[in-house]
């Protein structure tokens, strides 16, 4: 019985509470109470996040917002409409308090403000071709590539041009030579490095003289100058890989000389003192280490040994290869193995050599990574693009950039660059595609060549020196493997002078090329590329975020029409407005 009054007790007690809590569904609350409704406190929890009242991003001032008051409101609406009037925020000042800490680009992305992202698109295409349309209207088209390519001009320029690269291909198989020449024996490294550096600059040299005593254009002149610059490169990289292998081998066989050495006059000492069958153990060991020096020493004597062809499998270059698999001891395993993994001196052939001159790396690598097979409707799809790309190219150099170029603006510079911003920029871009995604990767896929990645993302870059690092990788290797890596292991430079010397070398090798095809000798674009240290430092305040984007893309877009302005101008000027047979 008591049990069952104390159930009846606490069901009488729960309908108390349901009562108690019906009354505050409808009540309002009570004057100077911080509380609010409970019925409000659910439909707040009902609506979608970007309408709680709750947010604190959203949370509008308290005087503004009655809960009676809408309560009122949805009493007194008739009830068969779907409308129910409630607080709401308006759209933008919602969306601004949600993402108040995003950035404008952000912002129009959200779903609320897609619409004017696509408009801002619209935008663009519609003002680029109004921009294409009207230039036409008004100047028709200025285009005649069949008057253009065989007029007397460019037959001459690209005999002019296939001279100077073939010169330039001659003193890489020299260089080449002298390589092989320290190989055999007949030189030694060191009178080979004070040769090579005379072919070098001789080819370089010879490259710029060219150049400039002959009366070839700037387009054909900049071509042959960079094919120079490229082999000189490679040869440098062939040349410094090589000395760097030889004298990682002469330390690995020194070390397993060494090792074996002290292993086997261990083994001997030991075995003196041990019984007959621990000396046994002993006597094994020593014959393993005994072989292991025999396979370092048969190592050493194969100077003259054959290359292997560029098309090995990576089997044959692995670290497990020449280990007969036979555990030489703890000692001698690591130099035996990687000196049996070292391809040099065997990989300085000529086949190798070509190997390397056509694919497309600036660093020299004795083993590149091969594919299988080739794409050929890749090759056949990426040399279309290419073609495209080079017939749109030529179309916005003779139909924007010329005519501007050659007739200076009344207005001054700052008219000339808004001009010449929006098609350098296109122009730019559609070269690098051409070049970067299309040629390099029909080289690569031609020639087996697996690591086909020649740019990273370099679009969203947040700084400048992450744009230099990600817009050209074959370069970028190349100064950092033997410019900024071999300064500071080589030279001693600390991070910052290497650093230095990259951007140096780099400006350098850019005014050779424009100052020589521009006939020219103006420091300007040495001095933008040295002026990149200061931005960078500049650019990291705001790396990581669309702001640091912003500066990286307003520099190129100012960059294209200044370096126009400062060095094509010239040309116009001072030859008498002739430009790759335009007059």
């Amino acid at each position: 019985m008591a049990s069952m009054e104390d159930l009846a007790r606490r069901m009488d007690q729960l309908a108390a509470s349901f009562q108690r809590l019906e009354a505050r569904l409808d009540s309002a609350p009570a004057p100077g109470s911080s509380l609010r409704p409970i019925r409000a406190r659910l439909e707040a929890q009902s609506r979608p996040a970007s309408d709680a009242p709750g947010s604190p991003a959203l949370a509008p001032d308290k005087d503004v917002y009655s809960t009676e008051e809408e309560a009122k409101a949805k009493r007194a609406r008739p009830a068969m409409y779907p409308h129910t009037p409630r607080r709401r925020l308006d759209t933008l000042e919602m969306a601004a308090r949600k993402y108040k800490d995003s950035e404008a680009l952000d912002f129009l992305q959200l779903k609320e403000m897609q619409g004017f992202y696509n408009l801002a698109a619209i935008l663009l295409v519609f003002s680029v071709s109004y921009i294409v349309l009207r230039n036409v209207v008004e100047h028709g088209f200025r285009q005649d590539p069949i008057a253009h390519f065989l007029c007397p001009q460019a037959f001459r320029d690209a005999m002019i041009a296939g001279g100077i690269i073939t010169t330039a291909v001659a003193f890489s198989m020299l260089v080449f030579l002298l390589q092989r020449a320290v190989v055999s024996g007949w030189m030694s490294p060191s009178v080979m490095l004070g040769l090579y550096a005379g072919v070098q600059c001789l080819s370089l040299t010879g490259a710029v003289a060219a150049v400039y005593l002959t009366p070839i254009g700037p387009l054909p002149a900049a071509g042959s100058l960079c094919m120079t610059m490229v082999l000189n490169l490679k040869s440098h990289s062939f040349v410094a890989t090589n000395l760097a292998l030889a004298r990682e081998r002469v330390e690995l066989i020194a070390k397993c000389r060494a090792s074996d050495d002290d292993g086997a006059e261990d083994a001997d000492t030991e075995g003196a003192e041990r019984p007959p069958r621990q000396k046994q153990a002993g006597n094994a060991a020593a014959k393993r280490r005994r072989r292991g020096r025999a396979r370092a020493e048969a190592v050493a004597k194969e100077e003259t040994a054959p290359a292997s062809d560029p098309a090995a499998s990576p089997e044959q270059s692995s670290p497990e290869a020449g280990a007969d698999g036979a555990d030489d001891g703890a000692v001698t395993a690591a130099p035996s193995r990687r000196l049996a993994a070292l391809k040099y001196p065997g990989n300085v052939t000529p086949l190798n050599f070509a190997y390397f001159l056509a694919c497309p790396s600036l660093v020299y690598e004795p083993y590149f990574p091969r594919t299988k097979r080739r794409r050929w409707k890749f090759i056949f799809r990426k040399s279309l693009e290419m073609l495209a790309c080079f017939v749109l190219e030529y179309a916005l150099l003779t139909q924007f950039l010329l005519p501007v170029l050659a007739a200076p603006s009344p207005y001054g510079p700052l008219m000339e660059i808004a001009k010449l911003a929006m098609p350098s920029m296109a122009m730019w871009l559609v070269g690098f595609y051409a070049i970067f995604h299309c040629m390099l990767g029909v080289a690569a896929e031609l020639l087996l060549y697996a690591d086909a990645r020649f740019y990273d993302a370099w679009w969203s870059a947040t700084s400048l020196d992450a744009f230099w690092r990600l817009w050209n990788k074959p370069v970028h290797e190349f100064l950092l493997r033997h410019v900024y890596v071999e300064g500071i292991h080589y030279a001693r430079w600390n991070k910052g002078w290497a650093l230095f010397a990259v951007f140096l070398i780099s400006a350098v090798a850019h005014e050779i090329v424009f100052s020589a095809s521009f006939k020219t000798a103006r420091p300007w674009f040495a001095l933008g590329m040295l002026a990149q240290m200061p931005l960078i430092a500049l650019s990291k305040r705001f790396k990581g975020s669309r702001r640091g984007n912003f500066v990286v893309w307003f520099s190129l877009f100012l960059g294209q029409p200044l370096i126009e302005i400062l060095y094509f101008r010239e040309w116009m000027a001072t030859k008498k407005g002739q430009f790759f047979c335009v007059d």
